[in-house]
């Protein structure tokens, strides 16, 4: 009787999933050391207020399919999470082609102070960090994903949803939480591969993991 002869591995979208939260986490840090190295030689105190802020805005961690909110001292995080895969455009005996829904989340928090209410703060600086992120996926150097092989057809990110802002216990934390949808053209091809992502970049990533689950960091600089 004939039977496939290898250990059946990681599916293409899961390497998908990976490959969007290490580009996140890498990009996000090298965002962060490029606003700080203008930060040391910037003079304007308008810019500087304006860099500032940005910084504040981007993440800490970049986490995969985490399901539980963080903690206060976490935020701002970013989630990736598959929503679904349906692989039935084509069929083969050797491949399948479908969509993959992803969903970006965030979550974002601010403290009221004597010029800002956090409330609209928070909300802010999600609305800054949700676009980072859109402007990191939908560049040209990742129409692929940055993965090397060509199972990736087409990624597009689509609709930003934003919350309202929750009051902390004191009336000055505000926390707030957005999603960012992204759906890529996929081919799943039943031999067994494994992806790699160009220049290495997954080399340059530490993983973690807490109790909340697996997340991706970068020693960029």
């Amino acid at each position: 009787m004939t039977s496939i002869n290898y250990i059946i591995g990681e599916s293409n979208f899961e390497q998908v999933r990976r490959a969007v939260a290490v580009i996140l986490a890498y990009e996000i840090a090298n965002q962060k050391n490029l606003i700080n190295n203008q930060l040391l030689i910037e003079t304007d105190p308008e810019i500087i207020n304006s860099l500032e802020f940005q910084l504040s805005c981007l993440p800490n961690k970049v986490y995969e399919e985490r399901f539980l909110n963080p903690v206060e001292d976490e935020i701002p995080i970013l989630n990736i999470s598959i929503v679904s895969n349906s692989l039935d455009e084509v069929k083969s005996a050797t491949k399948e082609q479908g969509i993959l829904n992803i969903l970006i989340e965030g979550w974002q928090s601010a403290e009221t102070d004597e010029t800002n209410r956090g409330d609209t703060l928070a909300t802010q600086k999600l609305h800054r960090m949700l676009w980072v992120v859109n402007a990191i996926i939908q560049n040209p150097i990742y129409y692929k994903l940055g993965l090397v092989d060509n199972i990736i057809g087409w990624r597009q990110t689509s609709n930003m949803r934003f919350g309202r802002p929750t009051w902390g216990a004191d009336n000055f934390n505000n926390d707030i939480y957005g999603q960012l949808d992204l759906n890529v053209k996929i081919m799943e091809i039943h031999d067994n591969r494994q992806l790699e992502l160009i220049d290495g970049i997954d080399t340059l990533m530490n993983t973690g993991k807490d109790e909340f689950g697996m997340f991706w960091i970068s020693n960029f600089n």
